[in-house]
């Protein structure tokens, strides 16, 4: 892959989902939803990425398929956000037409943006892939094998972590090991990771997990683009009452996640009004009930969501600390573009993490786009960053 080709194919993630939280309510039909994985199923893997099952995908975007990829639905076991334990996560997995060249296909696994935070949200049930088919085929035509999480709880039964880096990335790194399950020796150990948004901030975490998750694949890179790294300062701005539209629908989403998956926690102390009159229809994502979210979500005033004491926002911003990055030195170089105009994460945030992942290590190279806004980031520097890194060249000097 060269500089060349990388700008032929820049096009071909326009349709990169980077929305947190901003899920339109039109989309298409959804794909029937499988049948649950059994218990015994799951009992039957043994170690993160094993696959549970793989079932072909008819029903998949004209640009995919035009591609002659093979393209399946994976369900494979990875561990779960609530306490480790085993579960199950699906994803697309995108196989080239024809016989692998030497050493197998190389790997890009794609890590979504926001399509949700319930069961039924999840790309892989989507036709198009609820956006995604566009970068999926890209990469598939230029000879990369590609699987895309759906994360956990999204695609299959349980309890999303909603912009929980560190488990996000855990679905990432055991997805590529699914991926190489289903044609042993016809793909390669080397892989890329690309994301936007949630998923920059899912690929960030894959980085620092690959090492000791998946010690026999080589990263070669990961490509994080506007990452919710570090999104604990939502709780001071719900405090102030500052919150913007984007930032509250974000926010919500994550008050959601932490309270199905914390029991204990009591979300009466984050939210009033019409919030907690409307909680149902704020989880809705594609379908008939998505206008009622959109409704729901321009009732919010931001005494709705405050936080009831200091006490109350500590607890929570601890838990929103715990879930970001970065927390540890990655496994192999990372590019992350970040944009000035972004109307869910205060650039300053993205500037702080990035120094703090290069004081722990981390080869990062920053790009910010100061006047680009969340969705509009130019993405030629990713691509040609990624052919770089497939192609064996030195990195750039980083953190510097």
């Amino acid at each position: 892959m060269t500089g060349g080709h990388t700008h032929r194919t820049a096009s071909l993630l326009a349709m990169l989902s980077l929305g947190i939280a901003g899920v339109a309510a039109c989309q298409p039909a959804p794909v029937a939803a499988p049948a649950p994985v059994t218990a015994a199923a799951l009992a039957a893997t043994k170690r993160p990425g094993d696959l549970i099952d793989r079932t072909p995908m008819t029903e998949i975007d004209p640009g995919l398929r035009a591609t002659g990829a093979r393209v399946l639905r994976i369900r494979y076991r990875s561990s779960s956000a609530w306490g480790g334990a085993p579960v199950a996560v699906s994803a697309v997995a995108a196989l080239p037409g024809g016989d692998p060249p030497p050493g197998g296909w190389p790997v890009v696994a794609f890590a979504h943006g926001t399509s949700g935070i319930l069961p039924e949200c999840g790309p892989s049930l989507s036709p198009d892939l609820r956006g995604s088919a566009g970068p999926v085929a890209g990469f598939v035509a230029k000879g990369f094998a590609v699987v895309a999480t759906d994360y956990e709880g999204v695609g299959e039964a349980g309890i999303h972590a909603y912009l929980d880096d560190r488990a996000a990335g855990a679905n990432v790194v055991d997805s590529v090991r699914a991926l190489r399950a289903l044609q042993p020796g016809a793909v390669s150990n080397r892989w890329l990771a690309i994301g936007g948004s949630q998923g920059g901030g899912a690929v960030w975490g894959a980085n620092e997990a690959a090492a000791a998750r998946a010690p026999e694949l080589h990263l070669l890179g990961t490509v994080a683009l506007v990452p919710a790294a570090d999104m604990t300062a939502y709780v001071d701005l719900a405090s102030a009452g500052t919150l913007g539209p984007d930032q509250t629908a974000a926010y919500v989403w994550m008050l959601m996640a932490q309270g199905r998956g914390r029991t204990a926690l009591d979300l009466n102390l984050y939210r009033r009004g019409s919030a907690a009159t409307n909680w149902t229809a704020l989880s809705y994502c594609y379908g008939p009930h998505a206008q009622e979210r959109v409704d729901a979500l321009a009732k919010i005033t931001p005494g709705d969501l405050k936080p009831a004491t200091p006490e109350a926002a500590a607890r929570l911003k601890a838990l929103f600390a715990g879930m970001g990055l970065p927390k540890q030195r990655g496994a192999g170089p990372m590019l992350v573009i970040y944009a000035g105009r972004d109307s869910f994460i205060d650039p300053a945030w993205t500037k702080a993490a990035i120094a703090r992942a290069c004081a722990m290590g981390t080869p990062v190279e920053a790009i910010f786009q100061p006047d680009k806004g969340h969705g509009d980031v130019d993405i030629a520097p990713a691509l040609e960053w990624m052919g770089h890194r497939l192609a064996g060249d030195p990195v750039k000097a980083a953190c510097q």
